[in-house]
C-alpha cells in the first residue's frame, strides 16, 4: 500500500525535439514545444518522434510517473513502484551517512575533545537525547557551529580572519554562521538559557535535540 496520499496529474505535450542515446541503457532526452524538457529511456523516445502529441503524468507537481501516447502508455509507476524507489533512495541515504560516520569518528571525537567545556557540553548533551541519530544527522553540522561559535565569542561577533578559516574549510551555511552567532550572544549575555538553545538544525527539521529520530 501507498505509504501516503500522491496526487497525480496529466499534461499534454507536442514533441519539439529529441537526443536519441545509443547503445544499450541508453536514454533520450526529450523537448517540447512548450519548452518542457526531460530524460526517458530510449526504448520509451523511439516513440516520441517530432510533432507526435503525448500526454506527461506528474505526481505531487514534479515526478514523472508515466507518459502516454494516443491512449496507450509507454510506461506508468504505480504507487507501489514509488513506494520502492523511495525505500531504496532511504536506504541509500542511511547507508552513506553510516559511511561518513565511520569514516570521521576519530576525527569529529578529537575535535569536540578540544572544544571549550561551555559548548563541548552542548555537543554532549545531543550525544544523550539523540544517539546514533545525533551521530548520523548533526554530529559533524553540530560541530562546525560549535567552532564558530568559539571564533564568534573571540571575535565579538565579527568575521575575522578565524571565522573565515572555517568558513573556507568546511565549507559552512548562513544557518551554521547565523545559530554560532546566537551562540556567542547568549553564554554572555543570557548564560541561563543557554543549556536550552535548540539545535542548529531545528529551523530545518523541527527536532529541538535529535530526539524525534530515536522514536
Amino acid at each position: 500500500m501507498p505509504t501516503y496520499e500522491r496526487r497525480r496529474h496529466l499534461e499534454t505535450h507536442t514533441v519539439k525535439d529529441l537526443d536519441m542515446g545509443q547503445g544499450e541503457g541508453a536514454w533520450a532526452s526529450i523537448h517540447t514545444t512548450g519548452s518542457t524538457g526531460f530524460m526517458t529511456p530510449a526504448e520509451h523516445g523511439k516513440h516520441l518522434t517530432p510533432g507526435t502529441v503525448f500526454e506527461l503524468e506528474l505526481t505531487n507537481g514534479s515526478t514523472i510517473t508515466g507518459i502516454r501516447v494516443a491512449g496507450a502508455w509507454l510506461y506508468r509507476k504505480s504507487d507501489e513502484d514509488l513506494d520502492e524507489e523511495h525505500r531504496v533512495m532511504v536506504e541509500g541515504f542511511d547507508r552513506d551517512r553510516r559511511e561518513q560516520l565511520a569514516k570521521h569518528r576519530d576525527a569529529w571525537q578529537a575535535r569536540q575533545d578540544a572544544l571549550p567545556e561551555w559548548i563541548r557540553a552542548r555537543i554532549e548533551g545531543f550525544h544523550v537525547t539523540g544517539g546514533e541519530n545525533f551521530a548520523l544527522e548533526g554530529w559533524g553540522y553540530e560541530l562546525v557551529v560549535a567552532e564558530l561559535a568559539v571564533a564568534y565569542l573571540a571575535s565579538g561577533g565579527a568575521d575575522d580572519d578565524a571565522v573565515n578559516t572555517i568558513a573556507r574549510e568546511q565549507g559552512t551555511s548562513g544557518n551554521q554562521h547565523e545559530c554560532a552567532k546566537h551562540l556567542a550572544w547568549v553564554v554572555v549575555q543570557q548564560p541561563g538559557i543557554f543549556k536550552d538553545f535548540p539545535s542548529a538544525l531545528t529551523p530545518l527539521t523541527g527536532d529541538y535535540d535529535y530526539s524525534k529520530g530515536t522514536k
